[in-house]
């Protein structure tokens, strides 16, 4: 017999809670990338369409903030309960040091004024 709690739901919630700044980060290095892009193409004054598209832009951010996130889980679940959690936690690393690294090149690569 076993008490306590389900030990995969201790490990799920353990790694999403070690995510949460790093996919914060990587969100927020790739806004500043796309900001500072938006902000270069525009210099005097945004085209009509731009200014349509304002009132979109934060339900398609969010939308797209929340399949990010729900990708993770899905991801980390399925290495957890296949692999275990070590592997899982390795795993966790080296995406979210790539997914580091592809936000830190979207941001080196935009041009200065």
């Amino acid at each position: 017999e076993t008490f306590g709690l389900v030990t995969e739901k201790v490990d799920v919630t353990l790694l999403l809670t070690l995510l949460k700044p790093f996919l914060f980060l990587i969100l927020s290095l790739i806004s500043v990338s796309l900001g500072w892009s938006l902000r270069a193409r525009y210099p005097d004054r945004p085209s009509i369409i731009a200014i349509l598209f304002i009132p979109l832009f934060p339900p398609v951010v969010f939308f797209l903030v929340m399949v990010i996130s729900y990708g993770h889980r899905l991801l980390l679940g399925f290495l957890l309960l296949s692999l275990g959690f070590w592997p899982a936690l390795i795993t966790l690393c080296l995406l979210e040091s790539l997914l580091l690294m592809v936000s830190l090149l979207t941001l080196a690569a935009q041009k200065s004024e």
